[in-house]
């Protein structure tokens, strides 16, 4: 919910209001209608905003973008420091325990269970798939579809939307299908929906895209349960391990960026945009998690047999 308000901040209170968009627009207008060629437009338009007579106008949408993104983070900062003054002067229970963790022995067990490591690789890739797909879905509505940044941000809140509702669905699946199998399936399915993605390139696309959401929307703790599964004494450790491979959605969106940063990539048969091309790596991490979900659901129907 936390996330569906953010996004909904950003359409309605952000991007509606840029400048920047509309700013280099013109000015990619302009020199197009001066001759300039696509493959030398960024440098032309680096040339054009430095020139003096520009100078003053790119300051000006410049300082007028940043108190339109700053406002909101200013409320939401003052909304934090309420909490936080809340939290301080509040008394909270003290908790006694008798646990005594050993890190090193801990780790060396954690290390040898090939359910737990299995775990931590598929929970990195899964987070680097969601937040790839997430952060992208703006761009690649506007290369492939041509919709504005606040129409993309639309169907960024619809993608939101499905997973939140598919986490009901999913849950109530859980009642009929072995963990692990679904886990599988929804693995499989993100990945048939991610190549549509890639290979598509218009609105039929962009729905795939969106609707990868529905898929993703029980990865997180499906892999987090499965992997803890029978580790008893050594699941607090375990689980820190767990959530610290959300670290792989710190990484991948930069891989990504990589593949828009090369503008376009002729394949002979078909042409990828950039941002087409970089959901090979979402594609490539739900594959692996769907070879988690059916070594783990494998490994659970041997043991039962």
């Amino acid at each position: 919910m936390g996330s569906l308000l953010g996004m909904l901040v950003a359409s309605k209170l952000v991007l509606r209001n840029l400048r920047a968009e509309r700013f280099f627009a013109d000015i990619t207008a302009t020199l197009r209608a001066q001759g300039v060629p696509e493959s030398g437009m960024a440098e032309a338009i680096k040339t054009h905003i430095s020139a003096p007579a520009n100078q003053a106008a790119y300051a000006a949408m410049k300082t007028h973008d940043i108190a339109v993104i700053r406002d909101p983070y200013v409320i939401l900062g003052l909304v934090v420091a309420v909490f936080f003054f809340i939290f301080l002067f509040s008394k909270i229970p003290a908790q006694h325990t008798a646990d005594h963790i050993h890190p090193i022995e801990t780790a060396k067990r954690l290390l040898r269970n090939r359910n737990w490591v299995g775990g931590v690789i598929a929970q990195t890739f899964y987070v680097a798939a969601q937040i790839t797909c997430w952060t992208y879905i703006i761009q690649y509505a506007g290369r492939n579809c041509g919709f504005s940044a606040e129409r993309a941000q639309d169907w960024n809140i619809a993608a939101m939307l499905i997973f939140l509702s598919s986490r009901f669905i999913c849950t109530f699946l859980m009642k009929y299908l072995n963990a692990s199998l679904l886990l599988t399936l929804l693995a499989l399915a993100g990945a048939v929906l991610t190549t549509l993605t890639i290979l598509l390139q218009n609105q039929v696309g962009l729905v795939c895209l969106v609707g990868i959401s529905a898929c993703m929307s029980l990865m997180f703790p499906t892999i987090y349960g499965i992997a803890l599964d029978g580790l008893t004494e050594d699941a607090k450790l375990g689980s820190a391990g767990l959530i610290f491979a959300i670290v792989g959605g710190a990484l991948m969106p930069m891989g990504a960026g990589w593949f828009i940063d090369q503008g376009r990539f002729n394949l002979g048969v078909i042409t990828l945009t950039g941002e087409s091309a970089a959901f090979v790596l979402p594609l490539a991490s739900f594959i692996v998690v769907a070879i988690f979900g059916w070594l783990t659901y494998r490994s659970r129907m041997l043991k039962s047999a």
